[in-house]
């Protein structure tokens, strides 16, 4: 089982439709409480999303791929879901979330609040 877990608050930030790509930030924010400061911004990308049960506004990040049982529950919601496509749940303040997609990648970046990275691929 795959776990990533992250301490700053996330916004659903770009979704673009022809690939399927929906990005999450956790914008920086250098004058911020935060300790230590949010000096970048923290950007994760899921890719191939073919479903997404998530709030725009994500208070800490907990993203965890989907045991062999959680599978077989979940996959009475989604009957024509391909083994490509993987489950994802994402834990925020105790609340549980879905994405359905082929994969996701964390990174971090000093980009201007008007740009993604979903740019790069050209979407």
């Amino acid at each position: 089982m795959n776990q990533s877990t992250i301490d700053r608050t996330f916004k659903l930030w770009d979704y673009h439709t022809s690939h399927n790509h929906l990005l999450l930030r956790s914008p920086k924010s250098p004058d911020s409480n935060h300790t230590p400061p949010a000096n970048t911004n923290i950007d994760i990308r899921f890719f191939g999303v073919s479903y997404l049960n998530i709030p725009t506004l994500l208070r800490g990040c907990e993203i965890v791929e989907a045991n062999v049982e959680k599978i077989n529950t979940i996959d009475s919601l989604f009957p024509n879901r391909t083994a490509e496509n993987k489950i994802f749940i994402i834990v925020s303040a105790g609340s549980r979330y879905l994405v359905v997609a082929v994969g996701y990648e964390i990174s971090e970046n000093d980009l201007d609040i008007f740009q993604t990275i979903l740019d790069r691929y050209n979407l």
